[in-house]
């Protein structure tokens, strides 16, 4: 760290006010991920991805198939994007 100039921005999503505001408050902030700019950002990998299906599945057995479709179908646009 010593190599650092002194005008070198150490941080990545956050302001100085808002690291203030952090500490005077001791309470996390959290950023949209929408809006940090980095388009992998929170990105599940594969494997996450099949974790999180499998737990969380998006239709089930007494849901009318076309629910079941249409919920894919708007996972799938919500990572594509």
């Amino acid at each position: 760290m010593n190599d650092l100039p002194d005008d070198q921005k150490v941080r990545r999503y956050m302001s100085f006010s808002r690291f203030v505001w952090l500490l005077q408050f001791k309470q996390l902030w959290m950023a949209r991920v929408d809006l940090l700019g980095d388009p992998w950002e929170m990105v599940l990998a594969g494997g996450q991805l099949a974790h999180v299906l499998t737990m969380l599945p998006l239709a089930r057995d007494d849901m009318p198939l076309e629910t079941g479709r249409r919920r894919w179908r708007e996972l799938l646009a919500l990572l594509s994007n």
